[in-house]
């Protein structure tokens, strides 16, 4: 356990973790948004990737269903 969690409150945990949600929410958008982005420009190809999901499992390391949950949402956002 981390030592800066042994000393936090309970009602700044708790703000704490509201903040972090909220921002985590900002930037799965952020990312999701670029990732389309991304794949309408088929950069990956560019990069020796045979698609977006090599791209995201090999070069950024998600597991496999993190990446296929990621394509999705972009693609979705289209």
């Amino acid at each position: 356990m981390n030592a800066t969690t042994l000393h936090i409150s309970d009602a700044a945990l708790n703000s704490l973790i509201i903040n972090l949600c909220r921002k985590e929410r900002e930037t799965t958008h952020e990312f999701l948004r670029h990732l389309m982005e991304f794949d309408n420009r088929r950069l990956y190809v560019e990069q020796g990737y045979s698609s977006l999901f090599d791209f995201l499992t090999r070069r950024l390391g998600y597991s496999e269903g993190s990446a296929q949950r990621r394509i999705l949402g972009a693609r979705c956002m289209r």
